[in-house]
């Protein structure tokens, strides 16, 4: 089964107070009374352990503490396997302020008032890309940009260096799927980008009612037309299911029964 907009699933969890509007836009979120996705950011980690297959730098290796040690050591660490790079153990991430400002900005940008203070709040990882989202909202993805799953452009199809990704508001969590992905900003916008589907493969994964692609993040309007903010969002290969701050359930794209079972777990 196909669908190139959003269906909804099950009931609505959370019924809207009465009087509510069924209208919404993306500026009044933080007006709104009920439903309203939460302002307030976790307290940064303070540490954080990647470990696996790193393919065209879907594991930051310059931020490793351990990269210089394992590099020269005879056993466990960073092995290499053409180009990629395996990790046969959890390493942490080295994320004080001049390395972390450095990976990110480069020499140059690591010096901008900008960037002074920031600090890593989470890493969200994907079949073919990883993202990286500061405590100020910016979102930076690296790794395969092949189908367009990072939002880097049609030009850049990988990238082993932190790519930035602009958007209007705070970036609250990204789902990276392995042909495309999706952005949940922090007031309850959907931003989608990558591969849009084809009849063979599914048609509207990324929710836009259409089997176009998408090189960067593009909102997705008819959540800001039905009312709905979305609270979280799973993509899969070809399809792509949100939950809305309501309870709502809704998904788009290729699916069937064993494809629904795996996006509920994952809401």
């Amino acid at each position: 089964m196909m669908a190139n907009r959003f269906l909804r699933i099950g009931r609505r969890l959370n019924p809207p107070s009465s009087g509510s509007s069924a209208t919404r836009s993306s500026s009044a979120v933080a007006d709104a009374a009920a439903g309203a996705p939460p302002q307030a950011r976790p307290k940064p980690p303070s540490g954080v352990y990647m470990w696996g297959t790193s393919k065209k730098g879907t594991i930051p290796i310059p931020l490793l503490r351990e990269a210089g040690e394992a590099a020269s050591a005879t056993s466990g660490g960073i092995f290499s396997s053409g180009d990629e790079k395996i990790l046969d153990h959890p390493m942490r991430l080295n994320l004080e302020d001049e390395s972390l400002r450095a990976f990110l900005f480069g020499e140059e940008g690591s010096r901008s008032e900008e960037n002074a203070n920031v600090s890593l709040e989470k890493v969200f990882c994907g079949a073919t890309g990883t993202a990286m989202l500061l405590d100020d909202g910016r979102c930076f993805v690296m790794g395969s940009n092949k189908h367009g799953q990072l939002g880097m452009g049609s030009s850049t199809k990988e990238s082993i260096k932190p790519i930035h990704l602009p958007l209007p508001d705070p970036v609250a969590k990204a789902s990276l799927g392995p042909n495309f992905s999706a952005l949940l900003t922090t007031t309850g916008d959907l931003y989608t980008f990558g591969y849009g589907g084809s009849r063979i493969y599914g048609m509207g994964c990324l929710g836009h009612g259409n089997m176009d692609s998408h090189p960067t993040p593009t909102v997705v309007q008819s959540l800001i037309e039905d009312g709905c903010y979305a609270s979280d969002v799973h993509c899969g290969e070809y399809s792509m299911t949100v939950l809305t701050t309501e309870g709502e359930v809704l998904t788009c794209g290729r699916f069937h029964a064993r494809h629904c079972s795996r996006s509920f777990a994952a809401c």
